[in-house]
């Protein structure tokens, strides 16, 4: 037995051939295998002791869930299989397999023309306006969470830290909610400054941050801790006004008024964004992410085709996502 399928227990081992290891974190491991009956691609996530406490229990239980739920929408990767360990300590979750994700992608270099990122971004839009149709938000959306296949198609994964927005309003008086939460560089500020108020907009923050990523070949905030994050968000745009703190930032407003203010020109006049609808694309996921009701009405969608997607299209649907914020 190979060194990756001696981690992996025998019923598993049975059913699913194990090929290669994909990649291990703090709370699991994944390999590529193949399901021995049909012959078909996937991938095995084992999730070391998933119920050890309340925390990492909820992760796992939300995680499967929220796919089960969602699983059935082109651009969500879907959940094939949940298999209890004989430990019943560890679980294991299949999914359908893809190819890599986009945090390689751009590592890699100018792999990704202008049509790609906007059929990239496109998806991703897509999948995140189903999911917070149901009142839900992914809040780690990042490129690592963005799996790809050769010819650009997109699954969004990982939601451990998927939410209701209805939960969230009854765990409000919870002081670790807002800091167990996402990746820091794609971390909106309400987060950062540990607001209890934040709503779908933090989804489209991260979008935002992840074009961006995607046109610099770089973090786009890449914040070395919470106040340097905070920092180079200010940076590049102008903070809050004192108005603010009646919208959605809430509280947190006084603290992002007390750091160095810019005027917010910085980054948006880089020469690797190649249009005015990308400016406007990344500046209003990250600075205006709720807009007025009477957006709403505008619901023209680009077509589902990497030929026919513009930055212009994408802008209209970008609109169109955040009507509902």
């Amino acid at each position: 037995m190979s060194g990756a399928a001696a981690e992996v227990e025998e019923p598993v081992a049975r059913r699913y051939e194990i090929k290669r290891r994909l990649g291990k974190g703090a709370y699991g491991i994944v390999w590529k295998a193949t399901e021995r009956r049909t012959g078909a691609s996937v991938a095995v996530k084992k999730i070391f002791d998933a119920f050890r406490n309340r925390t990492d229990a909820q992760r796992t239980f939300r995680e499967i869930l929220f796919l089960q739920e969602f699983g059935g929408h082109p651009n969500i990767i879907q959940l094939l299989n949940v298999i209890r360990a004989q430990n019943d300590k560890d679980i294991y979750l299949v999914f359908e397999s893809m190819e890599t994700d986009l945090h390689a992608v751009i590592k890699k270099g100018n792999l990704l023309k202008d049509i790609h990122k906007c059929y990239i971004l496109y998806q991703l839009l897509k999948a995140t306006k189903f999911i917070h149709s149901g009142n839900v938000i992914h809040r780690d959306q990042k490129p690592s969470n963005i799996l790809l296949d050769r010819d650009c198609f997109v699954k969004l994964c990982d939601f451990g830290l998927a939410r209701s927005l209805g939960q969230i309003e009854k765990d409000e008086g919870n002081p670790a909610l807002t800091e167990y939460v996402a990746t820091r560089w794609y971390r909106a500020p309400e987060i950062l400054l540990a607001s209890k108020c934040y709503t779908k907009g933090v989804d489209m923050w991260s979008i935002g941050c992840i074009l961006g990523e995607m046109l610099l070949g770089k973090p786009l905030f890449p914040g070395t801790s919470t106040v340097n994050q905070i920092e180079q968000i200010l940076r590049v745009i102008p903070p809050p006004s004192t108005e603010g703190k009646k919208g959605s930032l809430c509280g947190c407003v006084r603290v992002s008024l007390s750091l160095p203010r810019s005027d917010g020109t910085g980054r948006w006049s880089h020469p690797e964004f190649p249009s005015l609808a990308v400016k406007k694309l990344v500046r209003s996921c990250i600075t205006a992410p709720s807009l007025p009701p009477l957006l709403k009405e505008n619901r023209r969608l680009p077509q589902e085709s990497c030929q026919f997607v513009s930055w212009d299209a994408l802008w209209t649907l970008k609109i169109f996502c955040c009507a509902s914020c």
